[in-house]
């Protein structure tokens, strides 16, 4: 069913990997290209439930994404790091197919598909 699809996407995602995703953010370092470094912690705001709608266009995320995807970017990366990357480029995709990004964000917790429209992305 499309609810267990989108449940085996993000079932690995737990409160756990969420905090280590912050840490990660915390201890982000490296020889990056200009501006890695802030698409990072735009990454993270994109990802979290708190952010203000009006901080996460489509545009900035597909931007930051762009700055994070680079082979220089992801070979300095730690796992977790990349974690935040790939998390980034899902909720992209999700938002392609018509979520709004609360709901594609909310479709990555447990027992909160809220409607249809999630559950078809």
């Amino acid at each position: 069913s499309v609810h267990a699809a989108i449940k085996n996407v993000w079932e690995d995602r737990d409160n756990a990997a969420r905090s280590k995703l912050l840490q990660a953010s915390a201890n982000f370092i490296g020889m990056y290209p200009s501006g890695a470094s802030d698409a990072f912690a735009q990454a993270l705001d994109f990802l979290s439930l708190q952010t203000p709608e009006d901080r996460c266009t489509l545009e900035g995320m597909e931007a930051a994404f762009k700055a994070l995807d680079s082979e220089l970017v992801r070979l300095e990366c730690s796992e977790a790091q990349q974690n935040v990357i790939d998390d980034l480029w899902r909720l992209i995709k999700m938002m392609y197919n018509g979520s709004t990004r609360q709901e594609a964000l909310e479709a990555r917790l447990p027992g909160h598909i809220q409607d249809n429209s999630v559950a078809q992305a």
